[in-house]
């Protein structure tokens, strides 16, 4: 990186984030903060495309750096506040999330997210019971979330993304098929 008058040399490893602030990138990391001119496209083509994610228009993060997310936001390691998941760009988030947390078996971010499936199965049950004045299409249409939502989280722990996907899209045409 090139930092005042003299080049910088960092570990991608020790790089929390990178945020564009008013034409310049600041790039955070364990030891201290550098500023860049390069592009946010220029960090995201140089940087481990495994490592690092895209997550709104402003900021790239470090999936390894990841302490707590929800749909909403990142929190990381050694960074107060937290980092906003643009929603066009969650899913790419979480399938990089996933493909990692596969190869490190986190389980403090496997059990974060196990909940997280947990309140998102609740809250689209939830919502969508209120469209409907039976009560056995309420409790059938829970049973269904909750079922899709438990196959989905069984086979993210077999580390499989696509089948997830497969499995995602399947729990909603039944969904619709039985509404």
């Amino acid at each position: 990186i090139e930092s005042a008058n003299a080049n910088v040399i960092i570990e991608q490893d020790s790089i929390l984030y990178i945020e564009s602030l008013l034409r310049k990138r600041h790039i955070y990391t364990e030891s201290g903060e550098y500023i860049s001119t390069e592009s946010l496209t220029y960090w995201k083509n140089i940087l481990g495309k495994e490592t690092f994610c895209h997550v709104n228009k402003s900021t790239i993060i470090n999936i390894k750096k990841v302490k707590e997310f929800s749909n909403t936001y990142v929190k990381l390691e050694n960074v107060e506040g937290t980092i906003d998941i643009a929603r066009d760009r969650r899913n790419e988030f979480k399938q990089k999330l996933l493909m990692y947390l596969d190869r490190s078996k986190n389980m403090g971010i496997v059990l974060s997210y196990a909940f997280a499936h947990i309140i998102e199965a609740v809250i689209l049950w939830m919502s969508m019971s209120q469209m409907y004045e039976h009560r056995y299409k309420q409790w059938l249409t829970g049973t269904i979330i909750m079922v899709g939502h438990a196959v989905m989280f069984a086979v993210f722990l077999m580390g499989n993304i696509y089948f997830i996907t497969i499995v995602n899209i399947m729990t909603y045409i039944v969904l619709i098929y039985v509404l």
